[in-house]
């Protein structure tokens, strides 16, 4: 089970590797994405997790002042 589903996974990490560089135009190649899996796919799972994030928040767009507000507490009359 775990030998035929080894290639296939790593397929699928090379694959999502080449969208992230391609997306936020960072650098590598193919070579480098699959010598990061195979040799550390914990780090190389958290690499691309944090550059994703990291790269979110750069683009995110400013909250805007006529967006959601959040009511004030409870009020009681009189």
């Amino acid at each position: 089970m775990c030998i035929t589903f080894l290639p296939s996974a790593c397929g699928m990490r090379m694959r999502q590797r080449r969208e992230i560089r391609k997306k936020y135009n960072l650098t590598g190649n193919c070579c480098g994405d699959c010598l990061r899996i195979c040799c550390c796919s914990c780090c190389e799972l958290m690499q691309a997790d944090n550059e994703v994030r990291a790269k979110k928040e750069r683009t995110a767009p400013a909250p805007s002042e006529a967006g959601y507000r959040r009511p004030d507490g409870m009020t009681y009359g009189p």
